[in-house]
């Protein structure tokens, strides 16, 4: 069956599945909805990327907050706000993430129905890593407390990379969308995978170098990364 004909029975048994009065407006009301979702996951994971770059091309050059901090290189008043900010960010993408299930774009096979699911559960943690830090900002970072939420995020960073390649890949199999969309969340599964050490909230980045996450170490004393 090829990629055209799949989108068409899909577009079909969503008319169905959504049918309780006029058949166009439900398709229409559920695709505006995907859209939207959508939307937010865009912006949500644009501004993680962009705050990412401002922190490290910015903040972490001029900071005097010692990287041995788990608030580096924010102050611990500081990074209150910056972590309501991530953590709102987070839920941004979560919703982006939701709304793609929800589509069920990525088809209807085990590895798009696992992969939504872990990158909706990895998500989901770096919110709580991001409430969490509030709490252990003015810990070192091999302290007990820090250690722990430097595990959620190590956590969070591997189910989120794992579930968006898992569902990328199915994504691109179901054929259910067309052009350049159906490797978009392929695309997330590799950016998830080799860039939260290089632009991640300080947080993630710690979490990311302390707990054994795709970073590179130096043969020096551990460091964040920059």
């Amino acid at each position: 069956m090829t990629c055209p004909q799949l989108t068409r029975n899909f577009v079909t048994r969503e008319r169905h599945y959504y049918y309780f009065g006029s058949e166009d407006d439900m398709v229409s009301t559920n695709i505006d909805s995907v859209r939207r979702a959508a939307i937010a996951g865009i912006v949500g994971a644009t501004a993680t990327a962009i705050g990412g770059l401002v922190v490290q091309a910015v903040i972490q050059p001029s900071t005097a907050v010692s990287d041995e901090r788990w608030s580096y290189p924010w102050s611990s008043s500081s990074l209150v706000p910056i972590s309501i900010l991530w953590a709102s960010l987070h839920v941004l993408v979560f919703v982006g993430v939701l709304g793609f299930a929800r589509g069920g774009l990525a088809g209807k096979s085990r590895g798009a129905r696992v992969g939504v699911a872990l990158a909706l559960a990895g998500t989901a943690l770096l919110f709580i890593g991001e409430l969490a830090s509030i709490a252990v900002r003015d810990q070192q970072v091999d302290d007990t407390g820090a250690e722990l939420v430097g595990a959620i995020f190590a956590i969070a960073i591997v189910l989120s990379a794992v579930g968006f390649l898992s569902s990328g890949v199915a994504a691109i199999r179901a054929c259910l969308w067309r052009g350049w969309r159906r490797y978009a969340p392929l695309g997330v599964g590799i950016w998830a995978t080799v860039l939260p050490c290089r632009l991640a909230s300080p947080s993630m980045a710690s979490a990311c170098w302390r707990s054994a996450s795709p970073c590179t170490r130096s043969p020096t004393r551990p460091r964040r990364p920059s």
